[in-house]
């Protein structure tokens, strides 16, 4: 494949939400809300929030909440049942990587806007585990845990280290959270094999499905007068017509037409579909996850990573990610692990109804030689692929949209979206930064200027050039002059 290929598919549609799509360990046991619908759709209503993973459960959540909009109707659009976009299908761990990955941030934006990133992540997961507390603590099987975050290169390793003794001392309070300990080290006393080192600090796991449906349902029932939500019913164009000014914006879906006065965008790496002016910026990215059965009960309150170089195959042209993820489940013992090993066609793709067995093989030896156990034996328990929402410079997407991003006149429409696989530290404060963008016309003073959408940061960083490049390690080599 060639950077002008890779170009293509990085602006082709992603389209919506396949139908028949491989299904999540975590759902098979769905919720009795999962295809809730009304009988009719409503014909018009407030606002219409696109998507019901943990963004959009949290901007809901925020504008039924705020009591200065307490006439408000909101209607949610889900293209299939409710959560089983990227917060149904990930990892299951809730955690930032703060310290390790600090030093690149500052090395791009300087230390104030470094910390406040980081900072932002941190009170996100905190004001995660509260909501999660609250509404489904036992049936999420929350669970704070050791994150064993594992090198097999030392290059990756010393970099990690040096990350994380910048922000020990721009950030001392935070500092000692984080411990580094040798391959040998990590092999004796945490029996993690095949690494030079790894870097311990704290996170939490968790069964997200359970808890965002835990949400809807209590939602459904509070504000059952003001909250319609329209599970398997996708949006498959929006237009804008002022000659209804209070309500211009028609969501077509395949149950008819919904007007609505606002729009709200929490589609992660389906964005582009209905905003074609982020076509390239941002894009999708699928991964695989697996489900093991060992039959290894080692239940230590864990969840683990490998940061490894990209490995590429010459003959089928697939690469190996740079990241793999994976906690044990308390209950079951059952090991879920992440990643891949996939082409750029297959990683650049929105198509969760395909199952890769390139990747779920090496996710099965990976997981083998982690671990130091006996290849081959074991169960592969479920197999499933899912949506990441990438950006082009690594950053989420926030904000009011323009024409320019929609394609139509207006300015009622906004997003929350382009996590770059980290949505479970940055999701759940998007709903407050959309019920004071939408009301108060501003972002609250602690989100990261550098996640909104300004035509200065689509001039100069959120650019389809900027994404070709980071994702080039998709291609084997670099190819000179072909642009």
């Amino acid at each position: 494949m060639t950077k002008s290929q890779l170009k293509d598919l990085l602006q082709a549609d992603p389209g919506i939400p396949r139908h028949g799509a491989t299904e999540p360990y975590w759902l098979h046991v769905k919720h009795h809300l999962a295809s809730v619908q009304s009988d009719a759709l409503p014909e018009q209503t407030d606002i219409v929030v696109i998507g019901s993973g943990i963004t959009g459960t949290s901007v809901t959540k925020s504008l039924l909440q705020d009591p200065a909009q307490i006439s408000q109707r909101i209607t949610v659009l889900e293209a299939r049942t409710l959560c089983s976009g990227a917060t149904g299908r990930n990892g299951g761990n809730l955690l930032t990587y703060g310290g390790i990955i600090y030093g690149k941030l500052k090395s791009i934006y300087g230390k104030d806007l470094a910390l406040k990133i980081v900072e932002f992540t941190i009170d996100t997961i905190e004001e995660t585990r509260k909501e999660v507390e609250e509404y489904a603590a036992e049936e999420s099987e929350l669970r704070s845990v050791t994150r064993v975050h594992s090198f097999r290169d030392s290059e990756l390793f010393e970099a990690a280290k040096q990350s994380v003794s910048q922000y020990q001392s721009d950030l001392p309070q935070y500092g000692s959270s984080y411990t580094i300990i040798t391959g040998e080290e990590a092999a004796k006393g945490y029996d993690i094999h095949g690494v030079v080192g790894a870097i311990l600090f704290s996170g939490y796991s968790l069964w997200p499905y359970r808890f965002i449906m835990k949400v809807w349902e209590a939602l459904f029932k509070e504000f059952s007068s003001r909250l319609t939500i329209e599970a398997d019913t996708p949006a498959l164009k929006i237009e804008y017509d002022p000659s209804v000014p209070c309500h211009p914006y028609i969501i077509e879906t395949p149950r008819g037409q919904l007007r609505a006065s606002k729009v709200i965008h929490c589609t992660n790496g389906y964005s582009s579909h209905l905003l074609p002016g982020l076509r390239g910026l941002i894009f999708p990215c699928l991964e695989s996850m697996t489900v093991q059965d060992l039959h290894v009960r080692r239940r230590e309150l864990r969840c683990w990573a490998i940061l490894q170089k990209p490995t590429h195959d010459p003959q089928s042209g697939a690469k190996t990610t740079e990241l793999l993820y994976m906690q044990q489940n308390s209950k079951s013992g059952h090991y879920f692990i992440g990643g891949g090993y996939s082409t750029a066609a297959e990683v650049i793709s929105a198509n969760d109804a395909a199952l890769n067995a390139r990747s779920t093989a090496y996710l099965q030896s990976t997981l083998h030689e982690f671990l130091n156990t006996e290849p081959g034996s074991g169960d592969l328990v479920s197999e499933w692929t899912g949506v990441q929402g990438m950006t082009s410079d690594h950053m989420p997407v926030v904000g009011r949209l323009s024409e320019k991003q929609t394609g139509r006149s207006g300015n009622g429409e906004w997003i929350a979206a382009g996590y770059n696989g980290g949505g479970m530290c940055m999701c759940w404060r998007m709903g407050e930064v959309m019920r004071k963008m939408i009301q108060e016309k501003e972002p609250p003073q602690w989100l990261p200027e550098v996640f909104l959408l300004s035509q200065q940061r689509m001039e100069r960083s959120l650019t389809v050039e900027n994404s070709v490049h980071s994702a080039s390690y998709l291609l084997p080599d670099e190819i000179p002059g072909d642009n």
